[in-house]
């Protein structure tokens, strides 16, 4: 008995541990600024994480990078309506990179209703964006962001080449899926000691608080059919139960979203993890940020 009641509380700690590390360790942004708002093909986001991203999907402005390139970083609020914003992401068509932080300016920024105004100075010289609408329903879906910096829970271990998420549809009508190729995985983690005979997957999300009032965000996991998302318990329930590593071409195909109306949850990212159990997902970091809705 006491075994069991300390293998309880051994989990709660790993998973309360894993919560406080990942939620937010940057001081909580000014809830004026939470959000999203997108026009004529630009799309700027500020979550309560700290971090922001722009992005533009513009055949002619963004031709080099095949119609889509996007900055982000973190941001910082103060009095006043003051900001600083610096930046240390970029993407370029289906190319992502992660740069050493660069700041980029600071000023200041006004919000109200359905529009944003932040006026920049900085080494680049006065930068101003001044968008008037939200995401809509009819927004397109942005490319998978494949770098980690852009996630909150950013050290996970599954390598890029291991996972091929597909896309399609706008906010008001996603599609989301992604493959999942173990042996992949195991060939650039030999060194990880992971040789169960099955394994099971999670799939989990992380929604900005500011879809439900708060100043930190959400967790929510997608458990097996026929459930749905539910808020995150310990343990993780797993999308997935006993997978054999000898599946079929040793790949697990992951339906995550169908023509699912997301244009209040811009922001929210999606992970994936694997392992015998979730504890042993956590303490091996085998998960990975697959998506960000914004």
């Amino acid at each position: 008995m006491f075994g069991s009641s300390l293998g309880r509380l051994t989990r709660t700690a790993v998973q309360i541990v894993f919560a406080i590390s990942v939620l937010l360790s940057a001081p909580a942004q000014a809830q004026g600024l939470v959000g999203s708002w997108t026009e004529s093909g630009v799309l700027i986001s500020f979550q309560s994480s700290g971090r922001w991203m722009i992005t533009v999907s513009d055949p002619v402005n963004a031709a080099d990078c095949g119609g889509y390139v996007s900055i982000g970083g973190s941001y910082t609020t103060g009095s006043g309506n003051s900001i600083s914003v610096s930046f240390d992401t970029a993407t370029c068509g289906s190319e992502s990179f992660s740069i050493p932080p660069e700041f980029l300016g600071s000023g200041s920024y006004t919000s109200s209703g359905n529009t944003l105004a932040i006026h920049l100075q900085g080494p680049y010289g006065p930068i101003d964006f001044n968008l008037s609408g939200n995401i809509t329903r009819a927004t397109p879906l942005p490319p998978p962001q494949t770098v980690q910096s852009v996630y909150v829970a950013k050290d996970g271990q599954i390598p890029p080449t291991a996972v091929q998420v597909t896309r399609a549809g706008t906010f008001g009508d996603a599609s989301l899926s992604v493959t999942l190729d173990i042996v992949k995985v195991l060939q650039a983690n030999l060194s990880t000691g992971f040789a169960a005979d099955t394994y099971k997957v999670y799939v989990a999300a992380l929604v900005p608080g500011a879809v439900f009032g708060s100043a930190t965000p959400v967790w929510y996991v997608k458990p097996k059919a026929p459930d749905n998302w539910g808020p995150l318990r310990s343990p993780i329930a797993p999308f997935l139960d006993n997978v054999a590593q000898s599946a079929v071409n040793n790949q697990v195909v992951i339906d995550i979203l169908s023509k699912t109306d997301i244009s209040s949850l811009a922001g929210t990212e999606i992970y994936i993890g694997y392992g015998t159990s979730s504890d042993e997902m956590l303490a091996a970091k085998r998960y990975r940020g697959i998506y960000k809705a914004q």
